[in-house]
């Protein structure tokens, strides 16, 4: 089976005001570094949360209400190597 890298663009915006705690978007494409298809149904899950999101047909994910600031993501798909970039 070849093997490929997974790579994931991630977008992070962080909106907040003064009565509540910040939180964020965190939102991005997983892909196959090798030719770049969008990888269905990847999972994306935020280091020591519960919080996961899957992708969609287009590789792309979303995951909303996030404390702001840096967080580290695991990113899983079936027969390729996890990887966990920071955001």
């Amino acid at each position: 089976m070849r093997r490929g890298l997974i790579s994931a663009v991630l977008f992070l915006a962080a909106v907040g005001s003064a009565q509540t705690p910040a939180t964020g978007t965190l939102a991005g494409r997983v892909q196959n570094s090798i030719g770049g298809a969008a990888l269905e149904n990847a999972r994306v899950t935020v280091g020591g949360t519960s919080r996961e999101a899957f992708t969609d047909a287009f590789g792309e994910y979303r995951l909303d209400a996030l404390p702001a600031g840096e967080v580290t993501l695991r990113v899983f798909f079936t027969g390729l190597t996890p990887r966990t970039p920071t955001a």
